[in-house]
């Protein structure tokens, strides 16, 4: 009798490489040095594949261009409203006045400027002699309109 051998054509066995023990001082992140990275594979697109050019901002980049535009707007904001806000040159029409036994500075502004409002006459007479309160002294010498 004969025997008939059959043969099967067996694959080579596959073996899995176990990277070896890496120091935990070259470990990035969970990722060994040992671990080779890829730019893009085809179930993962890459990150920088449709930038375009453009230029991309972090949340905290983005925050710091608000602030910064902020602080800047402000800037701006506050140095306009000071300059809006100067007092104005003293015109030319103003004449010295010296304060008299009785006078006040509410009674000054009163004979001064009739038909304007009291209050503001004090305040414009307070400003333009830089006075410190509404009181006045004998012999003073007050810049008031003319």
């Amino acid at each position: 009798m004969s025997t008939i051998s059959t043969t099967t054509a067996t694959r080579p066995a596959t073996a899995t490489v176990m990277p070896a023990a890496i120091p935990a001082a070259t470990r990035r992140c969970g990722r060994s040095s040992a671990t080779p990275r890829t730019s893009g594979s085809a179930t993962a697109p890459s990150r920088r594949s449709g930038s375009g050019g453009r230029l991309r901002l972090t949340r905290r980049g983005r925050i710091v261009v608000v602030l910064g535009l902020l602080v800047a707007v402000l800037v701006v904001g506050f140095t306009l409203g000071h300059v809006s806000h100067a007092p104005a040159a003293e015109s030319a029409a103003t004449r010295v006045l010296v304060v008299q036994p009785g006078d006040t500075l509410w009674s000054i502004a009163a004979r001064v400027e009739p038909s304007h409002d009291t209050r503001r006459v004090v305040a414009q007479l307070s400003a333009m002699n830089h006075l410190h309160g509404a009181s006045v002294q004998v012999g003073e010498r007050l810049t008031v309109p003319a």
